[in-house]
């Protein structure tokens, strides 16, 4: 027991050390800019229509890690059942050229997270978010001073069966 302790504190410390001497070279990037991730950014509520059933929505929306990702906390509330919820939680990353890439996690847990790619430019956004079982196309669009999105896609069922969905957002 005791050599593994010694162990230990040798790996800890030789790590350490490596990581101090890497760090002293390397410095994380300016914070992103970015307008369109710029004007998600804050509190919203909005209302969104998936297969004929009408929620209500609340988003946040927040810069974070050096200004490098934006953070979306998102709860979907069935406005005739309200046991019907849904939580999720995205994490996007932009870089200069408009490129996106998602992670999108929520009640479903470590099975449903879902990773996408897409682009940005001007006022709209697109991405593309699937896992095995669950493919969503996606458009963020801000007009009118409010922000559009339509997601549309498919799910598998427990059975197999092949599900197509279509949800039409918008947040002021």
């Amino acid at each position: 027991m005791k050599h593994v302790k010694l162990f230990t504190l040798i790996a800890l410390a030789v790590l350490l050390n490596a990581n101090l001497s890497f760090t002293q070279d390397m410095r994380p990037p300016a914070p992103l800019q970015n307008e369109f991730f710029d004007a998600m950014v804050g509190n919203s509520s909005g209302e969104s229509v998936m297969n004929g059933k009408t929620y209500d929505q609340t988003v946040s929306v927040q810069w974070d890690l050096n200004h490098q990702f934006i953070r979306i906390n998102l709860i979907s509330v069935n406005k005739s059942n309200p046991q019907d919820k849904y939580e999720g939680l995205g994490i996007y990353g932009i870089d200069a050229k408009g490129n996106v890439r998602t992670w999108w996690f929520d009640v479903w847990g470590a099975g449903s997270v879902s990773t996408g790619t897409g682009t940005s430019s001007g006022d709209k956004m697109q991405n593309t978010l699937e896992v095995p079982y669950y493919r969503s196309n996606n458009t963020f669009e801000f007009r009118d001073n409010s922000m559009y999105i339509n997601s549309h896609g498919s799910f598998k069922s427990s059975d197999g069966k092949e599900i197509s969905f279509n949800d039409n957002s918008s947040f002021k």
